[in-house]
């Protein structure tokens, strides 16, 4: 991996259009479910549980994702809510999204993103716009709260991100974008992202020719990491193969 060039800019280049492979597993829920992920094993480790899903944002990833955060009264000048009351306003959403009472809580999870710039919400918002709970699927609306998400360091969002803008999911395809989040994320060790990367680099997309030996570099990285896939894309040396 070390051929790629480091970027520390990964948020500002993305912002401005910011997933998933063709598998739902790419895909974050706000609860614990992953009846609608085939490959529920590493989708399950990718759930934001609310505040507590912060967990989830990889150490050092403040050094991939340049975005400052909000002041507390550009939020309050959005919402009219306070820091405490933003909390309570996220937690009752999820507790609305957790007990089925989706519209309502797919409409305070915008309300969370975008007025209170949550990234928790950004994300658990996307989902619910990809998938289409609460109201009709909307992948628009998914892309680009995704990339608020990730512009908030909500990593899982990132890699969905790249998925959606590899194959001109809610937005034009952005193969060059996408293959950037990869790397980042690649070189974070998340195995997914290390995987995806190597089918890029394989079939010359986002790069000007195909990279075979970054193809499998990339691979044993995610293999390394036991992502089962790119063990088997590495043993047959190669995804095409």
């Amino acid at each position: 991996m070390d051929n790629e060039p480091a970027d520390t800019s990964l948020a500002g280049a993305l912002c401005p259009g910011f997933s998933a492979h063709d598998r739902k597993s790419n895909m974050m829920r706000p609860d614990v479910r992953c009846s609608f992920r085939p490959f529920a094993s590493s989708a399950c480790n990718r759930i934001i549980h609310g505040v507590g899903g912060l967990l989830l944002v990889i150490a050092g990833c403040a050094l991939m994702m340049q975005a400052t955060p909000a002041s507390s009264q550009d939020q309050l000048a959005k919402s009219g809510r306070t820091p405490q009351q933003q909390s309570q306003y996220f937690q009752q959403a999820m507790e609305l999204d957790r007990i089925g009472a989706k519209v309502e809580a797919r409409k305070m999870m915008r309300s969370s993103c975008y007025d209170d710039r949550s990234g928790e919400a950004c994300h658990n918002f996307a989902m619910m716009a990809d998938l289409g709970e609460g109201g009709a699927v909307d992948t628009v609306a998914a892309r680009d709260a995704f990339a608020n998400a990730c512009d908030l360091n909500i990593l899982p969002s990132c890699y969905n991100l790249a998925g959606h803008m590899r194959r001109g999911r809610g937005g034009p395809e952005a193969m060059p974008e996408a293959r950037r989040i990869y790397v980042a994320l690649c070189k974070q060790r998340d195995p997914q992202s290390c995987h995806d990367l190597g089918l890029m680099a394989e079939r010359g997309l986002g790069a000007p020719a195909p990279d075979m030996k970054k193809a499998l570099e990339s691979y044993q990285t995610s293999c390394d990491a036991n992502y089962r896939h790119a063990c088997k894309d590495l043993d047959k040396g190669g995804h095409d193969q």
